[in-house]
């Protein structure tokens, strides 16, 4: 499971083009001037920001370092406490008042809550008298209240600011989403309260009064799973999240989506065990625990989330295209319900522009499936009515087919648009084919009261004897691009013959207008492609079928030598994973293909010759060890006989 987070993070490191990250510099506590280790960081755990001073909690010191932020965080002082009363045994996240300087400190297994004043090199305990606390992870403050969560308990507990007693459980310990298992770091921003859950993977979302938002960050969204949230910090319109487990620090938006992420891809990014961030001024500041450092990241900030973007992209097009049927549907008078996306996906482009891509992508995929689906329904009425226009004008036209009295040239003209209508509804093109059949009844009527003088009908049958011809050059060439593509999809070499096609869309028209000249000029430029393909696949498909056929040969040698019994059969895996490779590989590179295949087929053999020579070592072993143990078994009966025939 590992593995797969770890994989899943790496992608996203590749995918997301949001902020990137580049490293500062490191510090590990001590000072040139200091003449032992006594001060080099040992487990740094939580980072809070003072101005530009960095307070580094230490759980393996049991002390507070003061890191000057502004000169690459050098050590100003430590502050500790007393053997004595060991307050900083375990300091975790920590919390900052600036109406009082003080800077307070969740005691970790002490179960206390500290503080600093400001003054001297020690700290204090804020919660003199007992308070059930069994391991105090991260506070919060708020004008009345300190709230803290325990790590052991899975609870969030407040404290009176006051009495200092304790006043009531803001969130209980349980399987839920929104109950807890095991809180961290708790952080209050703009009136909603975040805790991460370091057993449940995830960080929920609270209102000022506790009540649980349905907000969770780190379940899959955005293609990331949280292992171990622990500190967090906010930067703007987004939060950063330390993953102890998965060794990483992910940026999400504000309402939970995955934006990127810093882990070994990012020079310097090789985090072990990180427990807690800081973001101060462009800067991302990472404890990583137990590589014993405190590290500074520069911040790139982009513009936005590609893959939120094409979502709304998608939307947009999947709507615009609803609203091309819409058109033809009018044309055509089907009624239809209306789809009210407009709001919806300027919605999704707002939400987008706030940072809030997990609404964005939810909001956009909604527009995008309303849409696809109210076309596919539109698109079903607009072939049938464009069907139904087609049948009735020629029930109106079948009578006067054999007659003296029709107009051949008409009727023609009327089995050509026929034709043509029934070319663009294969290709979907709806408009033109609504555009044709709408004129199919008048000309039906024509036919039916009439025929046109000699001299017309002589100059449309000479007209239509074209179009027929030319028609049938379009289907000749259009004959050729399906055996092409055809071809194409056989041998896998997805060629694009989208301007042939195009061309010959080009000499439909242009047949409808009676330009032939065009028609031979977009036929002559739809053959040279299809030429073109044509010769470059016939090489292709040469080389791959005699790939093929080395590829078969290698293959049978492969299994011949895979189905050996042997007493000790090899592990031929990354044999049979490299000649799986070589087959789909094919295709694309059939030298590569060929190597490989014969490079699985060498080691194979290899691997086989080697097991064969340790079977026939172990199976002659077990041949003379039978042999000692029936010459020991005759020894000792021969023994007991003698034995037997001394006491008679």
């Amino acid at each position: 499971m590992r593995y797969f987070a770890a994989f899943a993070a790496l992608l996203l490191a590749c995918a997301l083009a949001f902020p990137s990250f580049s490293f500062l510099y490191y510090q590990n506590g001590s000072l040139p001037t200091d003449s032992s280790t006594y001060y080099m960081l040992s487990q740094p755990t939580a980072l809070y920001m003072v101005g530009k001073n960095l307070y580094v909690a230490d759980s393996g010191n049991g002390m507070l370092y003061i890191m000057n932020a502004s000169a690459n965080l050098t050590r100003i002082r430590t502050i500790s406490s007393s053997p004595a009363d060991s307050l900083l045994t375990n300091p975790m996240h920590m919390e900052y008042e600036d109406s009082t300087g003080m800077l307070y400190v969740a005691g970790g297994t002490t179960g206390n809550i500290l503080y600093y004043n400001g003054q001297g090199s020690g700290v204090d305990k804020w919660n003199p008298s007992s308070t059930n606390l069994q391991k105090a992870a991260g506070v919060a403050l708020t004008n009345d209240t300190i709230y803290v969560t325990d790590a052991t308990r899975g609870q969030v507990l407040a404290f009176s600011r006051t009495t200092k007693a304790y006043s009531r459980i803001a969130v209980q310990n349980g399987g839920s989403d929104g109950l807890l298992s095991s809180p961290q770091d708790i952080l209050l921003h703009d009136g909603r309260f975040y805790v991460s859950d370091a057993a449940k993977g995830m960080i929920f979302v609270y209102d000022s009064s506790f009540n649980f938002l349905n907000i969770t960050f780190g379940r899959g969204k955005g293609g990331v799973t949280l292992g171990s949230p622990r500190g967090m910090d906010f930067d703007d319109n987004r939060i950063y999240v330390a993953d102890a487990t998965h060794a990483s620090v992910v940026a999400f938006s504000l309402d939970g989506y995955p934006v990127d992420v810093l882990n070994s891809s990012t020079a310097w990014g090789n985090l072990s065990y990180p427990e807690d961030v800081v973001v101060d001024n462009g800067v991302l500041y990472v404890a990583d625990t137990n590589n014993r450092l405190v590290k500074a990241f520069q911040i790139v900030k982009g513009a936005g989330d590609p893959a939120v973007l094409a979502m709304i992209s998608d939307a947009n097009a999947a709507c615009a295209s609803l609203a091309s049927s819409q058109a033809v549907a009018s044309k055509l008078n089907i009624s239809y319900v209306p789809v009210s996306y407009g709001d919806g996906l300027a919605s999704a482009q707002d939400y987008y522009d706030s940072y809030q891509f997990s609404y964005a992508s939810s909001i956009a995929q909604k527009a995008k499936t309303d849409c696809s689906s109210s076309q596919s329904s539109l698109t079903q009425g607009i072939e049938l009515k464009i069907r139904q226009l087609v049948q009735s004008s020629q029930a109106q036209v079948a009578p006067y087919r054999n007659a003296s009295a029709a107009s051949v040239p008409q009727l023609v003209q009327f089995d050509n648009k026929v034709s043509a209508v029934s070319f663009a509804l294969t290709a979907k093109s709806y408009s033109s084919a609504a555009d044709i059949a709408l004129t199919l009844p008048s000309l039906a009527s024509s036919i039916a009261t009439g025929a046109e003088n000699k001299e017309i009908a002589d100059a449309e049958k000479e007209q239509n004897q074209s179009l027929a011809a030319a028609n049938a050059e379009i289907a000749a060439v259009l004959s050729q691009i399906s055996r092409l593509q055809a071809k194409s999809d056989l041998y896998r070499q997805g060629i694009d013959l989208s301007v042939s096609q195009g061309q010959l869309e080009l000499a439909q028209q242009s047949a409808q207008n009676g330009d032939f000249g065009a028609v031979n000029r977009s036929l002559e430029l739809a053959r040279a492609e299809i030429e073109a393909y044509d010769a470059s696949l016939d090489s292709a498909a040469r080389e791959i079928d005699a790939a093929l056929a080395g590829l078969a040969a290698s293959e049978i040698e492969f299994n011949a030598t895979v189905s050996r019994t042997l007493l000790f059969a090899p592990d031929l895996g990354k044999e049979k994973a490299l000649m799986l490779q070589a087959r789909e590989s094919v295709y694309s590179s059939p030298a590569l293909s060929l190597q490989m295949a014969s490079q699985a087929k060498a080691s194979a053999e290899a691997k086989s010759r080697d097991s064969q020579a340790v079977s026939l070592a172990a199976a002659s072993v077990a041949v003379v060890l039978f042999l000692i143990a029936l010459i020991a078994a005759g020894f000792i009966i021969h023994l007991r006989g003698r034995k037997k025939h001394k006491g008679l």
